[in-house]
C-alpha cells in the first residue's frame, strides 16, 4: 500500500521545475562558475589527452589506461562529484531562501566527493545487476535511489543510509518520478545528440579533436549537467515537503 504524504500533497513535476528555473535563475553565475570549474575544464583537458593520443592497434587498451589518461580520468570524475554536491547544496539554501557563496558551496562538495564516489560505486553495481536482469529492475532502481545525493549531501547520512532515505522518499510518487527521469534524460542527451551531429557535419571523425567541436560538446555538457543537478536537488526538496511536510527553510538551515 502506497504511503499517504503528510501535506496531502503529490509529487507536483510542475513545482520541481518551478523550483529548478528559480534556483538557476537566482544563482546563474554561480552555478555556471562551479560548473564551468569542476566540470567543463577537466573534461576539456581530459578529451584533450585522449585526442592527442595514438592508439596501438596491437594493444589499445595499454593507450587507453596510461597513466596521464587514467590519473586525468579519475580527477575529472572527482571533480564531478565536487561539482554535483556543491550545486546540490547551493539549490537547497536557495529554495530555503538564503544565498549560498561560492566558497561555502566548493566546501560541501570537496566534503561530500568521496561519500559520492562510494554512492556511485554502489549503484553502480546494482544497476548492472539489474540490467543483467532484463533492464526493468535497473529502471526501478533508478527510480528507487533518485534523490540519493542530495540526501548525503544534506543529511550526512552515509552511503547506505542515503540510499535508504531515498527509498523512503520516493514510495507512493514513483510513477510521477519516473516521468520526471525521463524529462531529465531527453533534457540531457538531447542537446548532447544535437551537438554531437552538428559537430560531426563540420569534422568526420565520430569523436571530435581537440578545438571547437570539442569545446561545443562540452559547454553543452556542462550546461545540461548542472540544469540535471539543480533538478535533481529540487525534486527532493519536493519529496521532504510532499513526504515530511518539510519546508526548504528547515532543510537549509542545517548549512547555517
Amino acid at each position: 500500500m502506497a504511503s499517504i504524504p503528510v501535506t496531502g500533497e503529490r509529487f507536483d513535476m510542475g513545482r520541481v521545475i518551478s523550483r529548478t528555473t528559480s534556483a538557476i535563475r537566482q544563482n546563474a553565475m554561480l552555478f555556471l562558475q562551479l560548473a564551468l570549474l569542476l566540470y567543463f575544464v577537466p573534461a576539456l583537458f581530459s578529451g584533450a589527452l585522449s585526442s592527442g593520443v595514438t592508439i596501438d592497434r596491437a594493444n589499445p587498451f595499454a593507450s587507453m589506461l596510461s597513466p596521464s589518461r587514467l590519473g586525468l580520468g579519475v580527477f575529472a570524475f572527482l571533480c564531478y562529484f565536487v561539482m554535483q554536491a556543491a550545486i546540490t547544496r547551493a539549490t537547497i539554501v536557495n529554495l530555503g531562501g538564503g544565498k549560498a557563496s561560492f566558497v561555502s558551496a566548493l566546501r560541501a562538495g570537496v566534503t561530500s566527493a568521496l561519500p559520492i564516489l562510494g554512492l556511485t560505486i554502489v549503484t553502480g553495481i546494482g544497476f548492472a545487476v539489474g540490467f543483467v536482469l532484463l533492464i526493468v529492475p535497473a529502471i526501478m532502481l533508478s527510480v528507487i535511489w533518485c534523490v540519493a545525493v542530495p540526501a548525503l549531501v544534506e543529511e550526512g547520512v552515509g552511503v547506505f543510509g542515503s540510499l535508504g532515505r531515498s527509498r523512503a522518499l520516493t514510495k507512493g510518487s514513483r510513477w510521477r518520478i519516473f516521468g520526471m527521469l525521463v524529462l531529465i534524460l531527453i533534457m540531457i542527451y538531447g542537446p548532447l545528440t544535437i551537438a554531437a551531429f552538428m559537430v560531426r557535419g563540420v569534422s568526420p571523425q565520430a569523436m571530435p579533436t581537440f578545438g571547437p567541436g570539442l569545446i561545443f560538446t562540452n559547454l553543452v555538457s556542462t550546461i545540461a549537467t548542472m540544469v540535471s543537478a539543480t533538478l535533481v536537488a529540487a525534486m527532493y526538496v519536493e519529496l521532504r515537503f510532499v513526504k515530511e511536510g518539510a519546508a526548504p527553510e528547515s532543510l537549509a538551515a542545517i548549512f547555517d
